[in-house]
């Protein structure tokens, strides 16, 4: 009954507000009882920054049945779940962006202590590859001579597999 609950729940809310009521039958049991218990699934949909993103959802007994009281807590409490979770995703984006200052600070810190090119291209394709998790990363230079690109400083598991030279 509980699996069968999300498919009968209009998707998406048709109002952030709306409580909607199911009865459902569980099926309790211990070691020499069976027991079928009537129950209501009280459900409120759950919004952050405007966008739906699930329900929540409070099982009663059917004797229970008195929505005034749970209809209001439960409205606050999908308010709070979506007011939290809005606030960690921007909690997360003010995280990833003062990673990346830090990187793009580091970066200039080296710039101006004077460290030669390759040792510097080697010390960003490194932090690239650190920052972002990625298998391989490199730069290629242009020889406008020959009009090719060179390999020039190369970072990751996957470095060992590039040809030194490779043009």
């Amino acid at each position: 009954a509980l699996l069968q609950l999300p498919q009968d729940l209009p998707w998406p809310p048709a109002d952030p507000r709306q409580i909607i009521t199911r009865r459902i039958r569980l099926e309790e049991s211990d070691a020499s009882t069976r027991v079928d218990l009537p129950r209501v699934a009280v459900c409120v949909a759950v919004y952050s920054e405007a966008q739906p993103l699930g329900w929540l959802v409070l099982l009663k007994p059917a004797a229970q049945a008195a929505l005034c009281s749970t209809a209001n807590l439960l409205i606050t409490l999908a308010d709070q779940i979506g007011a939290a979770l809005a606030r960690s995703r921007q909690y997360a984006l003010m995280r990833r962006r003062a990673r990346d200052l830090e990187a793009i600070t580091q970066t200039n810190r080296l710039l101006l202590a004077g460290m030669g090119l390759d040792e510097l291209l080697n010390t960003i394709v490194n932090s690239v590859q650190v920052r972002f998790g990625l298998p391989y990363v490199t730069v290629m230079w242009v020889d406008e001579g020959a009009g090719e690109f060179y390999l020039r400083a190369q970072a990751g598991p996957l470095a060992a597999l590039a040809a030194p030279n490779f043009r």
